[in-house]
């Protein structure tokens, strides 16, 4: 049996899992966008805030990678 296509049962019927899916899909979408303005702001710091500004980009990044990372496995388990 290959586990990557193997359909997860979580419980809830089928419409309203494609329902959340399809909601996920679009957080995950949002997210993207959100995750792709920050680094191109995070390349072009410049100035005395230089060092606290890359801080804070360098994390909001890595929390956008996490969260993506959860919602593409969470996407991926339910087909």
């Amino acid at each position: 049996m290959n586990p990557m296509t193997t359909q997860l049962d979580v419980g809830i019927p089928e419409a309203q899992l494609q329902t959340i899916i399809d909601g996920l899909s679009r957080v995950l979408a949002d997210s993207y966008t959100v995750y792709l303005k920050t680094h191109n702001y995070h390349w072009n710091v410049v100035g005395p805030m230089f060092h606290s500004l890359t801080d804070l980009l360098v994390r909001r990044l890595d929390v956008h990678e996490k969260t993506a990372w959860m919602l593409r496995s969470m996407i991926a388990g339910t087909h």
